[in-house]
């Protein structure tokens, strides 16, 4: 289980800080970038976090499938009207886009940016994924 601090952190993993600084206390698979647009990837062994870094190794974005709480209240599996009525946003004023899978699937991904939060929801509106990321400045 982790806690998103909305541009901080989530669980122990500081955005801006090396992924160094964690190696010897957790087991991630790694995945190093292929292309100048990738990112290096550190997947937690449970499955529940993706950590990803720049050549500076400094973490830039967290993705999270797992047991993730955003103020207390549970991310994952929470149908998207809920999330819009519990945090009072106007999905209206909300960026979002429709993104295909090879596998004839679909999700809208809906960019929450006074948050840092990206949130990938399946057909039935249950959040499947959230994207947390560090502060632009």
């Amino acid at each position: 289980m982790y806690e998103i601090i909305p541009f901080k952190s989530v669980g122990p993993f500081e955005f801006k800080k090396s992924i160094d600084e964690y190696l010897s206390a957790f087991e991630f698979e790694f995945i190093p970038k292929e292309t100048d647009d990738d990112w290096n990837t550190y997947i937690l062994k449970d499955g529940m976090l993706e950590i990803y870094t720049g050549e500076d190794l400094l973490i830039t974005s967290i993705a999270c499938r797992g047991d993730i709480y955003l103020y207390a209240i549970m991310l994952i599996e929470m149908d998207i009207n809920v999330f819009w009525e519990k945090f009072n946003m106007n999905k209206i004023n909300i960026k979002h886009e429709t993104v295909f899978f090879h596998d004839d699937t679909e999700q809208e991904v809906y960019d929450i940016d006074d948050l840092g939060l990206q949130l990938w929801v399946d057909k039935y509106d249950k959040i499947v994924t959230v994207f947390v990321s560090g502060s632009t400045s």
